[in-house]
């Protein structure tokens, strides 16, 4: 998201972070899902587990929501 605002600032470049595996160091349980069937699948089981549970939903960099693009505009005064 920092992306959107400053594109070409640089600091805003991080790694990805594989949260689906600090769930379950935490105790919880982690799903990585890079397809809608296997975020359904996650949302599901997810809703009958016990522990906590992490979804992590990979985008490709440039999928953006129309949501969040209209909030970026908004900030940015451009809306």
């Amino acid at each position: 998201m920092q992306q959107l605002f400053y594109p070409t600032a640089g600091f805003n470049e991080l790694v990805n972070w594989p949260y689906s595996k600090i769930a379950e160091l935490w105790g919880g349980k982690g799903y990585v899902c890079d397809k809608c069937e296997k975020l359904r699948m996650a949302l599901k089981d997810a809703k009958d587990n016990k522990e906590f549970s992490l979804i992590e939903v990979i985008l490709e960099k440039e999928e953006v929501s129309d949501e969040l693009l209209g909030w970026i505009k908004e900030i940015k005064g451009e809306g």
